[in-house]
């Protein structure tokens, strides 16, 4: 009975992955064709596609934009993330429960409302449409996600590695970096 299960539950994990993988390397495969239509037969390995996107400069200035705003926002929201999850899990503040649950409260909203309302509040404070306004609607978005990851992680044992640290003699800011 136990090798039944055993071969049910491998066939289930590799019926739930190859749902999730075969569309993707069925995508790449058909990239990589000559033919100007995605549809078997193959004909063989070709990069005309990936030649074709990357001479267009709209496109290539398209994926510029968005290394660069995704980068930076990233980077935004991983530091106020940090910052703000490690204010929680070592000071006692006053409404702490309550200032918590307000930034993870994105997490509960659709990003397609997040979104409307960021381009109305925009709009309405005379925010020009630019890399700088879809950097903040990426902050605003991954924000509560960073900080719930790292707040998570910051429980009493960490605290307990914190403090040896300092017992053995590093100052704070090697505890701050390369601790916490």
């Amino acid at each position: 009975m136990r090798r039944i299960v055993r071969i049910a539950s491998w066939l289930y994990a590799l019926a739930v992955y190859g749902f999730i993988f075969l569309p993707v390397i069925v995508l790449v495969l058909f990239s990589l064709q000559a033919t100007s239509f995605p549809i078997p037969p193959f004909t063989g390995p070709s990069l005309r596609w990936y030649d074709a996107v990357l001479s267009d400069p709209r496109l290539t200035s398209a994926l510029v934009n968005s290394l660069l705003v995704a980068s930076i926002s990233s980077l935004a929201a991983v530091t106020l993330g940090f910052l703000s999850a490690w204010g929680f899990a070592r000071f006692v503040l006053p409404g702490s429960g309550l200032l918590r649950g307000l930034i993870t409260l994105p997490l509960t909203v659709s990003y397609l409302i997040i979104g409307m309302g960021l381009l109305v509040l925009f709009n309405w404070a005379g925010v020009p449409k630019s890399l700088l306004a879809a950097g903040i609607g990426h902050v605003v978005i991954n924000l509560p996600l960073c900080f719930a990851i790292i707040y998570s992680q910051m429980g009493d044992h960490q605290i307990n590695i914190e403090r040896a640290a300092r017992d053995l003699g590093a100052p704070e800011w090697k505890v701050l970096l390369l601790i916490t």
